[in-house]
């Protein structure tokens, strides 16, 4: 499972500006980075009946990524 188009794709969709899923001190994921990469594993488990759709909520009012990339 790549998640780089994933990681494209949402920030084409918002507009966001570099940096945008890492911290540029040290190259690990942001919040958002982590935010991203768990909503595309959450549904590619869903999709592969490893998990149960409730369980892979995102919560509301949050910015979602539709996840075909």
């Amino acid at each position: 499972l790549s998640l780089i188009p994933y990681f494209r794709k949402y920030r084409d969709e918002y507009n966001l500006s570099y940096p945008y899923y890492f911290f540029p001190c040290d190259g690990h994921w942001n919040a958002l980075g982590h935010k991203v990469a768990a909503e595309v594993v959450a549904h590619y488990l869903v999709q592969q009946g490893l998990i149960p759709k409730e369980l892979a909520s995102t919560g509301e009012g949050h910015k979602t990524l539709r996840t075909e990339p």
